[in-house]
C-alpha cells in the first residue's frame, strides 16, 4: 500500500514561501502508531539509514487479508516545538493523499507504484495478503524550496510528525485497516565558506540553539 512513498510530498507539503535559508528534513523515526487498532495491514519499525541529504527505508509490512480497490489514505501532520516530546506538537494540516488506490480510474498511481518496486516480493495491485519486506527504499529530504516558519529554528529539535491512516471502502462505509507515523527533524542548512573562517571567537552576545546542517560540499 501507499504507506511510506507520500513521504517524497511532505516537502511540497511544508512549502512556505518566505525567503529564509532552506531546510533539510531529516527522517528521525518511521513505524507503527503507538495506539495502533487490530488492524489487517502493520508494519514494523522501520530502520533509518542517513547519508547527507538522503534517506533509506527498511522494515516489514504485514497483510493479513486480501485488500479491494478503492483504498483509501489520510495525512494528518503536526508541527512540534521539540520532536522529541510530542506533547510540544501542534495541528498543522489534514488531508487525503489517496483517494481511490489501485483503482481503473487511479491518477495516483505514481505515489505508490515507486514503493512497490522496492518491496520483497512485489506488491501488485489489487493488494493481497501475506508478508512484504521494504528494502532500501529512498527519502530525498533535501528541499531548497521548504522554508522554516521563524527566521530560524527556535529549538535544536524542531519537526513535524506525519500519521498516516488508510481505510478500505465497504458499502459507502470506511474501514480503518492501517496507521503509520513518520517524525520529520527540521535542520537550519548553512553553507560554510572555509576559506574566511578566522580565529576570531564566534559572540557569545546572541545565543543561537539552532542546530545547522553544515553541507560542506557547498
Amino acid at each position: 500500500m501507499c504507506l511510506l512513498s507520500v513521504m517524497f510530498l511532505i516537502p511540497y507539503i511544508l512549502m512556505i514561501k518566505s525567503g529564509q535559508a532552506p531546510m533539510h528534513l531529516l527522517v528521525t523515526r518511521v513505524g507503527p502508531c503507538h495506539n495502533q487498532e487490530k488492524n489487517i495491514l502493520k508494519v514494523s519499525e522501520f530502520s533509518v539509514t542517513t547519508q547527507k541529504y538522503d534517506s533509506k527505508l527498511s522494515g516489514m509490512v504485514h497483510i493479513s487479508e486480501n485488500i479491494g480497490n478503492g483504498w483509501k489514505i489520510k495525512a494528518t501532520m503536526n508541527k512540534c516545538a521539540d520532536i522529541r516530546n510530542t506533547d510540544s506538537c501542534d495541528f498543522f494540516k489534514s488531508f487525503f493523499v489517496i483517494n481511490n488506490g489501485c483503482s481503473s480510474n487511479d491518477n495516483e498511481s505514481d505515489l505508490y507504484s515507486t514503493l512497490f518496486n522496492y518491496t520483497i516480493p512485489k506488491i501488485k495491485c489489487p493488494l493481497q495478503a501475506g508478508t512484504y519486506k521494504l528494502q532500501n527504499y529512498p527519502f530525498h529530504s533535501d528541499d531548497n524550496y521548504v522554508t522554516a516558519f521563524e527566521s530560524k529554528t527556535t529549538t535544536s529539535a524542531f519537526g513535524y510528525t506525519c500519521r498516516l491512516d488508510g481505510f478500505s471502502v465497504y458499502k459507502k462505509k470506511l474501514k480503518k485497516i492501517f496507521c503509520a507515523e513518520i517524525y520529520l527533524e527540521v535542520l537550519y542548512r548553512r553553507h560554510h565558506a572555509w576559506s574566511t573562517i578566522t580565529n576570531n571567537q564566534p559572540s557569545t552576545d546572541q545565543p543561537d540553539n539552532s542546530r545547522e546542517f553544515v553541507d560542506e560540499n557547498k
